[in-house]
């Protein structure tokens, strides 16, 4: 693998963010020990037949990560998912990105949430680009989301999906402090053919050759990804 300090693992199983916090504790040691035994790690390898992030996995996953110039570069490769993120050295107050070729995956559950209380204050600057987006029969297409933690709460400057029959854009505000965490969340959805614009989310509508737009401004309860129909409010104006 080259120079300087290696890590490569070939297991059955690896809890992606246990394994995270281990290399970021090894790093840190490093960092405050000035009789430090080992560097820190130049390259990280790793080739697991389930990776498991929250209440999510991938199967044959393989990950590779190069250290340069105190930024971590990551490739993680499956069937899957197919992507690279970046983190800067200084990753909480510049951010991260992560950009996808494909996610397909059955489902995504968000039970990682449930092991720490999600806060603003702990949350970076996001950009996240993915090119094929699939979460069980929902076909999201082409996926853009760009966020910044700001005085007022956490910003969404952009939020976009689009395939190949409609197209979501917004912008929103996560305010934690207010009495509905996510608030004026504004945008517009679009559809040249909104009967199969609904299809690909699962539904049969009956509706065929029919373009539509939506305005909306609206609200829920919870955290961004938590979204409820029951506990929306708003409006949104329509036409079909």
């Amino acid at each position: 693998m080259g120079g300087g300090f290696s890590i490569a693992a070939e297991v059955d199983e690896l809890d992606l963010v246990g394994w995270t916090r281990f290399v970021d504790d090894i790093v840190g040691g490093v960092a405050s020990s000035e009789k430090a035994i080992l560097s820190t790690p130049q390259r990280i390898l790793i080739n697991a037949d389930e990776l498991t992030f929250g209440e999510n996995s991938i199967v044959n996953a393989r990950l590779q990560a190069k250290l340069k110039n105190n930024d971590w570069y990551i490739d993680l490769t499956s069937k899957q998912i197919q992507a690279e993120l970046f983190l800067d050295d200084n990753w909480q107050s510049r951010g991260i990105t992560f950009n996808a070729e494909f996610m397909r995956f059955d489902e995504l559950n968000w039970g990682i949430a449930e092991e720490r209380e999600w806060s603003i204050s702990n949350l970076p600057p996001l950009s996240l680009r993915c090119e094929v987006c699939q979460f069980g029969r929902y076909d999201l297409g082409k996926v853009v989301i760009n966020g910044m933690p700001r005085a007022e709460g956490y910003v969404f400057d952009q939020v976009s999906l689009s395939n190949a029959h409609g197209q979501l854009n917004a912008t929103g505000m996560w305010d934690a402090h207010s009495e509905s965490p996510t608030k004026e969340f504004t945008g517009v959805v679009t559809s040249d053919d909104f009967g199969q614009l609904l299809e690909t989310a699962g539904i049969q509508s009956g509706i065929k050759d029919s373009e539509a737009r939506f305005d909306f401004s609206v609200n829920w309860p919870d955290a961004p990804w938590e979204l409820q129909a029951e506990s929306m409010q708003g409006e949104v104006e329509w036409e079909l």
